[in-house]
């Protein structure tokens, strides 16, 4: 096949694509709460950045250091270089960051598919199925742990490619940066590895040359990862086992709590097999996971009928491990009985090799469809409807796009809010606060939050407001209660509601008035 390059034409189109991300990124950012782990994450950060420079040893007994700081230790530099100090204005630069790592990796995922195709539509068809999820668009700007890890995994990908595709020193230490870099933002950021190995099983069995050089690739590889992982991971300097010790906490984490899932709360160590598959199912949109389906579908069509063109096409196989990877992934979390809770935010990284399995299956379509315009163009018209649809979901929704369910969800009588989690991380908690303010001019003003995401979102008010609010436990003690409705999703029994937010005729928070200290 000719290798293909973008044309004039299409590097303009592709560039005007991202700056139009850019600036609604840039206008978004402000929009978003601050979500319940932030303010942790930014803690993660100061201890690691600290006990770099020699300021600080309390990360060394800090209950969270099994967490990796490789984004979160350079944010707070950054902040430090800045003279950052205004909380609201700390949250606004993670945001803004965060969401640029996003875009810079569609970037990646764009090259990517280009080498993996040859096929500018298919390119572009790719960045837009990722930028237009609802749920990963709103993660994209708060979530500095899974979106982050997405963004990154991403990049690992495409280095990965770069280094079968021609492997030397170069790109092995790249490759072995990002991994150590993934791995240093999650524990699963192991996988990466993991994937590098199975793409790599095709060109260790071709021969015993090439099997000796590809083996020496890897050792190199492997290595370099030990010794970055250093680097991204301060924790790591006064305990070694600390790797192995994160992993096993975090295979089966200690979350005490319950999680929402079919109208049920169940405890998050008792999720059942199909946990997974309904979340992303109802999640993520219908054309997406159609198109992902005939893909994986028409991969294994593939292999089954000439495994060995599979084996023997280093794209092809790249293709093959990357787009079935979700599926084994998922039946090995069933087998070992993993945590997981808030929906599968901590699987968000699955989601760009959907989208690869989606490209495949549209690949396939469009070559089956050449000689037959008048269906070709329906399909690209039905395309470009749903991709249109996709981006005024998110325009409804915002700036809670990260409740966003399809349609396999009834949206009647607040059967969403009563069947799964909605803003289970309380970004909306800030516009409640706002009402408050600014429709009670009272000296003082006694708020009792449902959970600690509505105190983590006062840091957004201005100091005079922030001053104002006193806060308390105990609901017949404040003047009014917040509530995103976590951990509770029935009704309430205040009555007097004076504020609420809603998505798709269902509540995602409500603030109520507690007249006299009584319901």
């Amino acid at each position: 096949m000719i290798k293909q390059h973008l044309t004039k034409p299409q590097k303009w189109i592709t560039a005007g694509i991202f700056l139009v991300f850019l600036l609604v990124g840039l206008f978004a950012a402000d929009d978003y709460g601050i979500a319940w782990d932030e303010p942790n994450q930014q803690e993660i950060g100061k201890l690691n950045f600290d006990y770099m420079v020699g300021k600080s040893d309390s990360l060394i007994t800090y209950h969270d250091r099994f967490y990796g700081a490789a984004f979160e230790w350079p944010l707070f530099a950054i902040q430090k270089a800045l003279h950052i100090e205004q909380e609201s204005t700390i949250y606004h630069l993670r945001h803004i960051i965060t969401h640029v790592l996003f875009i810079t990796s569609l970037g990646f995922f764009f090259a990517l598919s280009f080498k993996l195709f040859q096929n500018f539509k298919l390119s572009v068809l790719g960045i837009l199925m990722l930028y237009l999820h609802p749920r990963i668009f709103a993660h994209s700007f708060f979530n500095s742990k899974d979106l982050v890890f997405l963004s990154v995994f991403i990049i690992g990908l495409y280095t990965l490619f770069l280094l079968i595709e021609k492997p030397n020193q170069k790109r092995i230490f790249i490759h072995a940066a990002i991994s150590s870099f993934l791995i240093g933002t999650r524990i699963l950021g192991i996988v990466l590895p993991f994937i590098s190995l199975l793409i790599f099983i095709p060109t260790l069995l071709n021969g015993r040359k090439t099997f000796s050089n590809n083996l020496k690739t890897l050792s190199i590889y492997f290595g370099s990862i030990i010794l970055l992982i250093h680097i991204f991971w301060p924790a790591l300097w006064t305990d070694p086992f600390l790797l192995g010790k994160s992993f096993l906490r975090m295979s089966h984490f200690p979350f005490q709590y319950d999680v929402l899932f079919q109208g049920n709360l169940i405890p998050a160590t008792q999720i059942p097999w199909n946990y997974i598959p309904v979340w992303i199912g109802i999640t993520t949109p219908p054309f997406i996971l159609l198109l992902s389906i005939i893909g994986f579908i028409w991969l294994i069509r593939d292999y089954i009928k000439s495994p060995e063109q599979a084996f023997n096409s280093k794209k092809q196989w790249f293709i093959l491990v990357i787009a079935t990877f979700p599926i084994d992934f998922s039946l090995l979390l069933v087998f070992i009985n993993s945590t997981l809770y808030d929906g599968w935010r901590q699987l968000f990284f699955l989601y760009p090799m959907i989208v690869i399995a989606a490209l495949y299956a549209f690949q396939q379509i469009e070559n089956s469809l050449k000689t037959k315009n008048i269906l070709l163009y329906t399909v690209y018209g039905f395309l470009s409807l749903f991709i249109f649809l996709s981006a005024l979901k998110i325009y409804k929704l915002h700036p809670y796009e990260q409740v966003y369910f399809n349609h396999f969800v009834s949206k009647k009588n607040e059967n969403r809010r009563k069947s799964f989690e909605m803003d289970y991380w309380g970004l909306s908690y800030y516009e409640g606060i706002n009402y408050v303010v600014h429709n009670d001019s009272s000296k003082v003003i006694t708020i009792c939050f449902a959970n600690a995401a509505g105190i983590n979102n006062l840091l957004l008010l201005p100091p005079r407001e922030r001053a104002r609010i006193h806060i308390t436990k105990h609901p017949r003690q404040a003047d009014y209660f917040i509530t995103n409705y976590r951990y509770h999703p029935n009704d309430y029994e205040y009555k007097n509601e004076v504020f609420k937010v809603e998505r798709d005729q269902n509540r995602i928070l409500s603030v109520f008035k507690i007249n006299n200290h009584n319901n």
